[in-house]
């Protein structure tokens, strides 16, 4: 339905250049993520997405990663091999309302892993069950991550 209406796959990075730098998008954009790392996220949704000219986010939690019903380490590289976007969903899959310093453990490490598990600069996060507080953005910062999705839809954007 996506590709016969003619939407376009985008990126956060897409996202983030056009609003950080007026980078235009396509006429019809559309971002599609997953969360969580699961298994089917190789063994089905790459493949899909493939097949149709797609590209789609994985917010991947680094502490799931080799475990039954997840993706394995190779996999990861994998996806970004097969021009997929990889990008943190912390290291463990709990809430991000914890203090500041728990925030930064849970989004540093996971960048880390990540951009060496697939080569390439980790620079979104999405939070675990969309859960953050008042220090969530200091953290974000802090490990050099351009932006963080949320749940309870809106947007936050600053400059």
């Amino acid at each position: 339905m996506l590709a016969a209406h003619c939407y376009t796959t985008i990126l956060p990075r897409d996202l983030a250049a056009h609003w950080d730098h007026d980078r235009p998008l396509p006429a019809k954009p559309i971002m599609l993520t997953f969360d969580d790392g699961y298994a089917d996220t190789y063994s089905v949704v790459m493949p899909l997405l493939k097949a149709y000219g797609m590209t789609g986010t994985f917010f991947v939690t680094v502490n799931l990663v080799d475990r039954p019903g997840y993706i394995s380490r190779d996999q990861v590289r994998a996806l970004a091999d097969n021009g997929m976007d990889v990008e943190s969903h912390a290291m463990d899959h709990g809430s991000m309302m914890k203090p500041l310093n728990d925030q930064i453990y849970q989004m540093c490490r996971a960048r880390d892993f990540l951009s060496l598990w697939t080569g390439t600069d980790v620079r979104h996060f999405a939070y675990p069950s969309g859960d953050y507080n008042d220090l969530s953005g200091t953290a974000l910062a802090t490990c050099g991550y351009l932006s963080g999705y949320k749940k309870s839809g809106g947007s936050i954007q600053t400059s």
